[in-house]
């Protein structure tokens, strides 16, 4: 599949960035977004950003999310709170989602999960960061 990494981590990139790429998207085809929650940045740019996920999601979109605690420090570490805000609010709009607490779990399955015509979207800000290398292990 083809993989975009985009180091969308505000509301404005998540909806710019998902909205692009589904322009991409072949017919037919499923775009796995994988989403690094935001850690140690408070409830309030979480729940921005979750709310922009939901206003971008649809049925193309098969949805993934990571605290990264394999790959984050203590000053990008996803607080409870944090993590329990992306949860509530896609859990209240009825979204299906896939949450792992470490992120070379949460790309081993998307990776697993994407089709050779499908579309892997890398999204979040530090959690993600290390993406490419965690990949090119798992490719």
């Amino acid at each position: 599949p083809l993989i975009y990494d985009d180091f969308a981590h505000n509301p404005d990139g998540i909806r710019a960035t998902i909205s692009e790429t589904l322009k991409l998207l072949p017919e037919n085809r499923k775009l796995h977004v994988a989403c690094a929650i935001r850690g140690s940045r408070g409830v309030e740019i979480n729940q921005l950003n979750v709310d922009a996920l939901v206003e971008s999601m649809n049925d193309d979109i098969e949805l993934y999310l990571s605290s990264s605690n394999d790959v984050v420090n203590d000053l990008n570490f996803v607080e409870d709170d944090e993590r329990e805000v992306f949860f509530n609010t896609l859990d209240e709009n009825n979204i299906k989602y896939t949450h792992f607490d470490n992120l070379k779990d949460c790309l081993t399955e998307v990776y697993k999960k994407a089709d050779e015509e499908d579309i892997i979207l890398l999204i979040g800000a530090q959690g993600m960061d290390p993406a490419e290398s965690l990949l090119s292990d798992i490719i």
